[in-house]
């Protein structure tokens, strides 16, 4: 099992992620496209949250997010279900929906209550 934090995660994937951005060349007189590292501030932007709280985040100085902050911050990185799953599970959070953590439930249950059963079978 890892042992990476969610902000070390979250860092290693915005790092991880390139955007291409449009920049003026003032030699050449026209604009050019070039990949570049995507920052704490696009990553805020596309996110919709503050920088400052981006931040934070990677440098482990804030609690795990909400799930909803993590998902936002997962579509905005534009990440894989696998990778949205280790960074939910970073946060602490189950990496399936409120209906699959039911099911889970159910299913968890219904396991106890056999082993309940053979525990007093013998």
């Amino acid at each position: 099992m890892s042992s990476e934090t969610f902000g070390q995660m979250l860092r290693r994937f915005r790092e991880a992620k390139t955007i291409v951005v449009l920049r003026h060349n003032a030699t050449w007189n026209h604009d050019v496209t070039r990949p570049v590292m995507m920052s704490q501030n696009e990553l805020a932007s596309r996110a919709g949250i503050d920088p400052a709280y981006v931040n934070k985040l990677e440098a482990g100085k804030m609690p795990a997010p909400r799930r909803a902050i993590v998902l936002k911050l997962v579509d905005a990185l534009e990440l894989s279900v696998s990778d949205r799953d280790r960074l939910l599970i970073a946060a602490g959070y189950w990496p399936w929906d409120d209906l699959d953590a039911e099911i889970l439930e159910t299913v968890v249950m219904v396991v106890q209550a056999v082993r309940i059963e053979r525990s007093r079978t013998g």
